[in-house]
């Protein structure tokens, strides 16, 4: 009798504990956690005029030559043209985008001529030519140095290889290409792990897109979050709600906020908090260690996953695979001030592990003025376009010749 009067006192003090410990996390969390980490997402990310505007252009189909796309987040708008001039007033610009979707003037007959070669390129803005003219980027370059070259430059501003993948699905079956040119500009990696844009940067254009997910030794896909235009505008009217679910499955959102135990009471969330906050830095692993790619990161991981079953994918469709990697104006400062240095290289590691060819961009422009490659805003320049246009026929020289 003595030792279960002794196993209800331990029990009720346990649960005085508990309560008492409940009340003091209660009050914690009401008083000083819960507005230093805002668990409840409120306020942490407003959406800023400059994105609302952009989110009601998307919705109006008037959002520069981009429009919203169910699958793949955002494509280009078919049959536009837009030109512009460039900020020091030296020159205009012209986007024009043929009625499939593809960067140019130039339309394209579904049926191959005999004896052309047919070549698919897909990436993002340093495929789609940013900042330069119609003629000048590389995919059209290409095509005038043989009448029997076709280069359907599908590249569309924005994009990570998750979504050219997606987008290759499509156009694969569509154009039959012979040769597939995957490109990889080495900052992508980043787009890898966000599923909502603007989370990265406010810079960015504020639309949604798929991403994939790892799962043991394969990845996922997590479908773009927004499967209706008029999503958009819920999220306009109710940003706060919406906002934590965006952020569900989006790195820089996990980041700033975290991820804690909810839903159990006070004290198991301080005590997930603790182990995400204090002991794992918010459980969220870093792009860069030691000043390469951070191999152990989730972005790493998922980007190498990606471009391997690119070209699987393609050399499934009866296409060769071409993989090229575009360096950034920083990449190509930093190699000039210590040479053979490259941010990227366990990534060219491990395509040369797995014996995936690849064309590293870096080797062409190596030893040239960094100035005269770029634009102000980082893409290729004229020059820049020009040198990746010359190495690529180079590849495909013998194919021309046949």
């Amino acid at each position: 009798m003595t030792r279960k009067r002794n196993y209800y006192k331990f029990f009720l003090k346990a649960l005085c504990s508990l309560l008492i410990l409940e009340f003091f996390c209660y009050l914690a969390f009401t008083f000083y956690l819960e507005e230093r980490f805002n668990f409840e997402n409120i306020q942490k990310y407003n959406l800023t005029e400059w994105q609302k505007t952009k989110i009601i252009e998307l919705t109006n189909d008037s959002m520069d030559f981009r429009n919203y796309d169910a699958l793949l987040g955002w494509k280009n708008r078919p049959n536009e043209k837009i030109s512009h001039e460039e900020e020091d007033g030296n020159k205009v610009v012209t986007y024009s985008i043929n009625s499939s979707g593809l960067r140019g003037t130039r339309e394209y007959s579904k049926g191959k001529r005999s004896g052309t070669v047919r070549v698919l390129a897909l990436g993002d803005s340093f495929v789609f030519g940013s900042e330069v003219d119609d003629s000048q980027c590389w995919p059209k370059v290409m095509e005038g140095y043989s009448a029997n070259l076709e280069v359907l430059n599908a590249g569309v501003a924005g994009y990570g290889l998750d979504q050219s993948l997606l987008s290759f699905s499509r156009l694969g079956k569509e154009w039959d290409p012979d040769k597939v040119i995957i490109c990889y500009m080495t900052m992508l990696m980043q787009r890898h792990v966000v599923a909502f844009q603007s989370f990265g940067s406010v810079r960015s254009i504020p639309c949604t897109k798929p991403r994939f997910l790892l799962e043991g030794n394969d990845m996922v896909l997590a479908p773009n979050p927004f499967q209706l235009k008029e999503d958009y505008l819920t999220l306009l009217s109710d940003s706060e709600k919406i906002m934590p679910s965006l952020g569900e499955n989006d790195y820089f959102f996990i980041k700033e906020n975290g991820r804690v135990l909810d839903g159990f009471g006070n004290f198991p969330k301080l005590l997930s908090l603790v182990a995400n906050q204090f002991f794992s830095g918010g459980n969220v692993e870093e792009f860069y260690e030691g000043g390469y790619y951070n191999t152990d990161c989730e972005a790493f991981r998922v980007t190498d996953k990606l471009l391997k079953r690119f070209v699987d994918e393609v050399k499934k469709s009866g296409a060769d695979p071409i993989v090229i990697i575009f360096p950034t104006r920083t990449d190509l400062t930093r190699m000039a001030e210590v040479k053979g240095y490259k941010v990227y290289d366990p990534l060219l590691q491990s395509f040369d592990r797995d014996g995936i060819p690849y064309l590293d961009m870096a080797s062409t422009f190596e030893g040239m003025d960094v100035d005269e490659l770029f634009e102000k805003h980082g893409h290729y320049s004229p020059l820049g376009n020009r040198l990746v246009a010359n190495r690529l026929l180079g590849e495909l020289e013998s194919d021309l010749q046949r």
